[in-house]
């Protein structure tokens, strides 16, 4: 018998919009080889803006989260099911889009910090076309893992599993009576 059943996940993301020293050396701590490494104050400003505008625009919060769900999940090899119904876009392409619609450096910026981690992982496209890298790759690993912390900060906030109704198959297909 095949049965049909529908996941229901309640989501609650926080945004924090105000990047703190606390996060800064948190980052630093966990996303550096011990090297002592300089984040200049203007990159930490343009990452706040990127933050507040993903913040007060709906339609990218939800497509960084839904990138962000996307690509955990495909880690599990459910990639082909998942593609009908999530964003195939990955948390770092949405991110991209969503500082494209600022002022041309808040994109510049972004691409620089992502463009190396997606040549890395073998990823190629748009990232390709982006600028050269200006970042090194410690200050890239601070500024992302501050960037994701403030906007991928979900919290499961309840779940239910129900039937769907009149997806009950025999094993040969036929509806249940």
């Amino acid at each position: 018998m095949i049965k049909n059943v529908r996941l229901i996940f309640d989501i609650e993301a926080t945004v924090t919009e105000i990047i703190s020293p606390d996060l800064i050396e948190k980052a630093k701590t966990s996303a550096n080889d011990g090297k002592h490494v300089q984040i200049e104050q203007k990159m930490l400003d343009m990452l706040q803006e990127v933050i507040a505008y993903v913040s007060r625009h709906k339609k990218h919060h939800l497509k960084c989260l839904s990138g962000e769900l996307y690509s955990m999940l495909t880690e599990h090899g459910c990639d082909k099911e998942l593609r009908k119904y999530l964003n195939r876009e990955s948390f770092d392409q949405a991110i991209i889009e969503a500082a494209a619609g600022m002022a041309p450096e808040y994109e510049t910026f972004i691409k620089q910090l992502y463009r190396s981690n997606h040549k890395n992982k073998g990823k190629t496209g748009d990232l390709d076309k982006g600028p050269t890298d200006a970042l090194s790759a410690q200050q890239r690993n601070i500024l992302s893992y501050v960037l994701e912390a403030c906007i991928l900060n979900p919290k499961i906030t309840g779940a239910k599993v129900m039937a769907a109704p009149g997806k009950v198959l025999d094993m040969d297909g036929e509806k249940e009576g």
